[in-house]
Parts: structure tokens; C-alpha cells; sequence
């Protein structure tokens, strides 16, 4: 296998570590019990979505492993939309996803791309979170 494909695994590892069941209830359950002190999943997934789709406020072109791990992320959020285990099911994790999936779609469609790699990127990255989004939906 390729390096670019070897380090799409790592990064799917990674994220899966951090969309752990057991840390999002952890997660959910500290912010409910330490409220304004403590780090929410909305938090968590605000800051690791910001430095994921930095390029983009930079206007940069995004490059192959970036797009890669940019997939990736809205895989592990899609995964979560679509677990139906109760881990997910009865807590704010579906919420903060479909918010943080919501979000990318609107700095998708108001931002300007350099490139037409990285602007093919950016609406397949559209669709993606559209059929993402209609799945849940029905």
C-alpha cells in the first residue's frame, strides 16, 4: 500500500479513538456534572473540526493527506449519525455532530478556493455531508 494510504489508516485510527463511545459519554457526562468547567463534545468537536478545515480560512490549497483526513472526519461523524447503539443514541453526541456537519457545509458553500483540486474537493465534500444528512433523515 501507498504512504497516502497507509497514513489514511493512522488517521482513521486516531479519529476513532476520539469518537470512542465510552470518552463521549465521559465527555458528556463531565460537562454535565462540572457545567461551564468542563470540556463539552461540542467543544472537542469545534476544535478538532476548526484545525482539520484550517486551510480554509486561510483560503490554502488542501493537499492530498489533508483531503484525506477531511474524509475521514466526516466518515467517523457519520458513523456516529449512523450507530444505533444507545451510547449514541441517548446523549448530545448525534446533536454535535449533525451540528458540526451543518457548520462545514456553510463554511463549504461561503468560501473561496484557490485551486480546482481543492475547489472538486470541496464540493464533493458537499455531497458527501448531504447524503450524510438524508440518511438521518429517513
Amino acid at each position: 500500500s501507498s504512504f497516502a494510504e497507509r497514513l489514511r489508516g493512522m488517521q482513521d485510527i486516531t479519529l476513532a479513538q476520539l469518537f470512542n463511545q465510552e470518552r463521549m459519554k465521559r465527555l458528556i457526562e463531565n460537562t454535565a456534572i462540572n457545567e461551564g468547567n468542563a470540556y463539552s463534545v461540542f467543544e472537542m468537536l469545534d476544535d478538532l473540526t476548526g484545525e482539520i478545515y484550517s486551510e480554509y480560512d486561510k483560503r490554502q490549497n488542501v493537499d492530498l493527506y489533508r483531503r484525506n483526513l477531511q474524509r475521514t472526519y466526516l466518515e467517523g461523524l457519520q458513523r456516529v449519525l449512523e450507530s444505533e447503539t444507545n451510547a449514541y443514541e441517548h446523549t448530545d453526541m448525534k446533536a454535535a455532530a449533525r451540528l458540526q456537519l451543518t457548520k462545514l457545509k456553510t463554511k463549504f458553500l461561503i468560501s473561496r478556493y484557490p485551486d480546482e483540486v481543492t475547489k472538486s474537493h470541496v464540493w464533493d465534500m458537499i455531497e458527501r455531508i448531504n447524503k450524510i444528512l438524508e440518511y438521518k433523515e429517513k
